[in-house]
């Protein structure tokens, strides 16, 4: 947040606030509904071999659902942000739409960290993180500086999802978790969810 408040007028500080509300809050939310579900099934498996199959089971349900209702509060943004912020904040819709955006890749990246740091391999987390951080910091200014506060967001998301593609890939490579199961879901994850 500290490149938000350096790099941004007041006005776009306002409508940031706005949006950040409404993006990276719903966002938020939806993971920590996914992590009450999944967390404890994962950590009632004994081995780390067991809880990886389980991990790998959740990725593609959770990163599914999670994006149906993100896509969903999307397009329903318009009319939310007026609703509850009135209609002077119309300019923050597209700011928290891309902000939403960003805030599944965290959010997806966040609960597969937490139930990786379960089955004891938390140095995936700390690399994705500062991986993450590298490429937005190499365009957060010069974006911003030519696209103002949608550029900033932009970058943000970026980040967010250069993190997420490196915590799959270090998952793939150490953990054997298959990167179609990112992208998809067997239909007897319900069975062992429920």
């Amino acid at each position: 947040r500290f490149f938000v408040i350096a790099l941004l007028p007041t006005f776009d500080l306002g409508l940031y606030a706005v949006a950040w509300s409404y993006g990276v809050g719903i966002a938020s939310s939806i993971f920590l509904a996914v992590n009450a579900v999944s967390l404890p099934l994962i950590s009632k498996l004994t081995t780390n071999d067991a809880q990886m199959v389980m991990i790998a089971r959740l990725i593609g349900i959770s990163a599914l659902l999670s994006a149906g209702i993100a896509l969903t509060l999307g397009l329903l943004a318009p009319v939310l942000i007026a609703v509850v912020f009135g209609s002077g904040f119309s300019d923050a819709v597209p700011i928290a739409q891309v902000l939403l955006a960003g805030g599944y890749f965290v959010g997806l990246r966040q609960f597969v960290t937490r139930a990786v740091k379960i089955g004891r391999v938390p140095k995936f987390a700390l690399v994705a993180e500062v991986l993450s951080f590298v490429p937005f910091a190499a365009v957060v200014v010069p974006v911003t500086a030519k696209f103002g506060l949608i550029g900033l967001v932009i970058a943000c998301a970026f980040g967010a999802f250069i993190g997420l593609c490196v915590l799959a890939i270090l998952l793939r490579v150490y953990e054997r978790i298959p990167l179609a199961s990112w992208i998809g879901f067997r239909p007897t994850v319900v069975r062992d969810v429920l």
